[in-house]
């Protein structure tokens, strides 16, 4: 027997095997995408190569492959959830494809032309708070989503029984409360356990608006009111978010203190209230912190009538002080402006004179009203002060009277007569430059230089300083005055007369009559005190100081501690009584001097400070920030204003030892000259 080579036996071995493996198993074929939507197994397909939504493999395979394409056109694929797997699902009006909701592997009949389930979602809100139903007709409800950006992004919901596991689920969510003013959408749609979604035209949809909160303020009854504590109440509502809390303005909104809030109802009982019209509103806060805003009511506080107290008049930047005859000048044609301060919710008042009248304006959030007046007439003008509060009660309190001056003139030397056209130019001597300089008088609202009207007429009213004036006019000799020291306000109104130039008249061929003026090379200069002032006569004898000689009235108020003092308090000693303001530039200049005076003080001699239409708060800090070291006391309203017919400020009432005002002085007082006056009194 012949041997068999070892290397041959292995070979054939292996192709042994090789056969039979191959004669023994079916061909595989690449497994398709389960076009029926069911396993083929003839193809080689099996529950582990088909997709999860594919039906299980049928018990009994096909013993052909079908004869005819799927009549159904590929299915897109559905917009998957937040964490989901995406899934085919048919579009909007698509043609259905075998689908199982289940999701299982477990086998299951040939259903070759089956419907795909999609889920419907209904919902309802309430607030914030929403809540629906989500269920489909084969299947498990998964979940149910919602989204505020148009299904950019989408939230889960809270299923009312505590899981989604049954084909009709009962679903709830709340949007929380960051919100700003605008409309939103709320869309919802449902997922079901095979991953198929609520189609996107199908998807439960509704809107909500979120607005400012609606803030109503309940009418002020009554209105006016004595009360100067008032309850200011309201009401407030909001659609969609809770209301944290609701605040309250007495000043158009510059402060605003927080009111109680019991439901929809708010209340503020105020602190104590001056005499006032208060602009009121009311603003409420939601959670998201939207605002809204009350209508603004007016409450008027009317304890007390209007009080005028103290008054400062001036131009430019120059205080006008009365004369020795209680007089303040002006000149016709000038501006000058008027300040006061007044109480008792004043809504308007008027500057009242023989020939006209002049509005006052009220600084905002303040008890001060300026106003300004221009008189074009010389003579003497009584000024009444008009004050009507918000309850409609009147005011009249007169003022120091003005003395217009007339205008000043520009003449002919000989006979007397007007010169027109002539040029009035005066001129300031500048100290930081040793020059001199045409004076500008737009802040003094003045012109310079003037051109005389037909009349000849012109004026200054000039501060403090060194000046002279220069009139040029044709056919006459420039002229000018000599130079004006001049210490305090003064009016410029002379009488100027101009000499005619020289003329040569010279009778040519020709040419007949020709006269000649030869130029002025060196101005002619006069004298001011050879020139006259139009003359003016004062016509009414001021009772708007008390009368030397007279008692003092009653006077009794607290001091910076809330402590009564009285002016009786020091009977048998010397007083200056001095009345002042925080708002008044002059007494803010006067402060320092009466602190100094303090200590110059003998023992019989003392001095009270009156604050005019302050508030112990106000003063309080005026002295402290001062360092002041003189006593004063506080009239809140004014009223000791009617009393001592305070007009003027500051004002300086000199009180011998008996009780009785000898003098009366108004303005700025020197602590030199209060010295001599006490010294002077009995």
């Amino acid at each position: 027997m012949s041997k068999v080579c070892p290397k041959y036996i292995l070979s054939f071995f292996l192709i042994s095997i090789f056969l039979v493996l191959n004669l023994s198993t079916p061909p595989l074929v690449e497994a398709a995408p389960c076009p029926n939507g069911v396993c083929q197994s003839s193809q080689g397909e099996n529950c582990n190569t088909c997709p999860q939504d594919c039906g299980a493999c049928p018990t009994t395979p096909p013993t052909s492959p079908p004869t005819t394409p799927p009549t159904q056109p590929p299915q897109p694929t559905p917009t998957p959830g937040p964490g989901s797997t995406p899934t085919p699902t048919p579009g909007p009006g698509s043609t259905s494809t075998p689908s199982s909701d289940s999701g299982s592997s477990s086998s299951s009949t040939d259903t070759s032309s089956t419907t795909n389930y999609f889920p419907s979602v209904t919902v309802s809100g309430k607030g914030l708070n929403f809540s629906g139903t989500a269920s489909i007709s084969n299947g498990v409800i998964d979940s149910v989503e919602y989204s505020l950006d148009n299904g950019t992004s989408w939230k889960s919901t809270e299923a009312v029984d505590g899981k989604f596991d049954e084909i009709s689920e009962d679903y709830r969510f709340s949007l929380g409360n960051i919100f700003t003013i605008g409309t939103y959408s709320v869309i919802v749609r449902g997922k079901s356990l095979a991953n198929v979604y609520t189609q996107s035209s199908s998807f439960a949809k509704t809107d909500i608006t979120i607005s400012p909160p609606k803030v109503t303020l309940n009418k002020f009854l009554p209105n006016p009111t004595k009360d100067q504590t008032p309850t200011i109440t309201g009401a407030v509502s909001s659609s969609y978010l809770s209301i944290s809390k609701v605040e309250i303005s007495l000043d158009s909104g510059r402060t605003w203190f927080t009111a109680t809030l019991v439901g929809s109802k708010f209340n503020l009982t105020t602190k104590f209230l001056e005499d006032a019209n208060y602009p009121v509103q009311a603003r409420a806060f939601d959670i998201s912190g939207n605002i809204g805003q009350s209508e603004i009511q007016t409450l008027i506080v009317d304890s007390i009538p209007p009080i005028i107290g103290g008054s400062i008049q001036y131009f430019g930047s120059q205080i006008l002080t009365p004369d020795k005859d209680n007089l303040l000048r002006i000149v016709a044609g000038t501006e000058s402006t008027i300040a006061l301060s007044m109480k008792g919710g004043v809504t308007q008042a008027q500057v009242v004179t023989p020939e006209k009248s002049f509005d006052l304006t009220q600084t905002p959030g303040t008890n001060i009203w300026f106003g300004k007046m221009k008189f074009e007439n010389e003579g003497e003008k009584e000024i009444k002060i008009s004050a009507i509060d918000g309850a409609e009660n009147k005011t009249e309190r007169n003022l120091y009277p003005i003395q217009v001056e007339d205008f000043g003139n520009v003449v002919e030397e000989k006979t007397k007569s007007p010169i027109e056209s002539a040029t009035v130019s005066l001129y300031l001597f500048e100290t930081s430059t040793k020059s001199w300089m045409l004076w500008d008088s737009t802040s003094y609202g003045q012109e310079n230089s003037q051109k005389t009207p037909q009349n000849g007429s012109y004026s200054y009213m000039v501060p403090p300083g060194k000046y002279y004036i220069e009139i040029k006019a044709p056919g006459f000799v420039t002229t000018q005055s000599e130079i004006l020291d001049i210490s305090q306000t003064q009016i410029l109104n002379f009488i100027f007369p101009l000499q005619s130039k020289p003329k040569i008249i010279l009778n040519l061929p020709y040419f007949g009559k020709v006269v000649l003026s030869p130029p002025t090379i060196i101005p002619q200069t006069v004298k001011t005190n050879s020139l006259t002032k139009p003359s003016i006569t004062s016509t009414t004898e001021s009772q708007l100081i008390l009368t030397p000689g007279t008692a003092s009235p009653l006077l009794s108020l607290p001091d910076l501690n809330g402590k009564e003092i009285k002016l009786s308090d020091y009977s048998g000693k010397k007083v200056i009584l001095s009345f002042v303001s925080t708002w008044d530039s002059s007494s803010l200049e006067q402060a320092p001097i009466l602190s100094n005076l303090t200590g110059s003080l003998l023992k019989d001699q003392n001095l009270l400070v009156v604050s005019l239409q302050d508030s112990i708060a106000s003063m309080d800090t005026f002295v402290k920030r001062g360092k002041y070291k003189f006593q004063v006391v506080v009239d809140r309203n004014g009223q000791s204003a009617s009393d001592f017919k305070i007009t003027l400020l500051p004002q300086h009432f000199f009180i011998d030892s008996k009780g009785k005002i000898q003098e009366v002085y108004v303005g700025v007082l020197s602590q030199e000259d209060a010295l001599e006056k006490l010294s002077n009194l009995q």
